[in-house]
């Protein structure tokens, strides 16, 4: 079974390197990145959404879980990508975030996993009530 944390770590990597995404965070490739439970440090998803600077992404490990594909069991990683958009010059920046992030879906993001299920954009608040987005996604791992 992969660690979380890699898996995490190379889908940061897959997304520093789309350049529509670091176009869209100032050119700021530090503005996309993991987020690591370690306690005492980093122990609220919650918070940690709040501090996403703007722009910026941020990608969470969000669980696992069984499944199948096809007639084999496998494991099931669940990850979010968070997105906080900058000032909107023209049109929706999360528009743009999402369709550079879209470029991804067909890609191997890591080497022991399928490329990432069907992805989904959607509008959330943090605990002080700000919107962001976040992009629920899944990889399968091979063989299981």
């Amino acid at each position: 079974m992969i660690d979380g944390s890699v898996l995490v770590e190379a889908v940061v990597t897959a997304l520093q390197g789309v350049p529509a995404l670091v176009t869209a965070v100032d050119e700021d490739e530090e503005r996309i990145y993991g987020y690591h439970d370690t306690y005492p440090a980093t122990v609220s998803l919650s918070f940690a959404i709040h501090q996403i600077p703007s722009p910026g992404v941020m990608v969470s490990y969000e669980g696992i879980m069984p499944g199948s594909f096809g007639n084999a069991e496998v494991w099931k990683h669940q990850l979010a990508i968070y997105l906080r958009a900058g000032a909107a010059e023209s049109g929706n920046p999360y528009s743009v975030m999402f369709a550079a992030i879209m470029t991804l879906q067909y890609a191997t993001i890591h080497a022991s996993c399928y490329p990432m299920e069907s992805i989904s954009l959607e509008r959330r608040s943090d605990a002080e009530a700000v919107d962001f987005f976040a992009i629920p996604v899944t990889f399968t791992e091979i063989g299981g």
